[in-house]
């Protein structure tokens, strides 16, 4: 199912832990220029909700842009970490990476 940016030119993504036990670190990337996210980095506690707000720059898109998001994310452990959430993601990782989980995401633009 996509993700879909409606003619307001934004979305809502929800992030849920679905993990019982385990805080997780996520982030949300993209390559698509005309696209703004707030937030990228997240770090949810078991069994908590977060949103990301997804923003179009211009309400025209070129169609040559990729219209994807990659969510990553990977799991902690029962204790927050005492780390700011952009640490959790640069070297060194606070998790190695073949210990991480991505989806990728299509967007369909209702521009209606």
């Amino acid at each position: 199912m996509p993700f879909v940016i409606n003619s307001s030119s934004n979305g809502i993504l929800n992030l849920r832990n679905a993990y019982s036990n385990d805080w997780i670190a996520i982030r949300i990337l993209t390559k698509n220029s005309e696209l703004n996210i707030y937030s990228t980095k997240f770090l949810l506690p078991p069994g908590r909700t977060s949103v990301g707000e997804v923003t179009m720059k211009n309400n025209l898109m070129d169609g040559k842009l990729p219209s994807r998001l990659r969510i990553q994310w990977y799991m902690i452990r029962a204790h927050c970490p005492a780390r700011n959430v952009n640490t959790l993601w640069t070297r060194p990782y606070y998790v190695p990476r073949d210990q991480w989980h991505y989806k990728i995401i299509r967007i369909h633009f209702d521009l209606g």
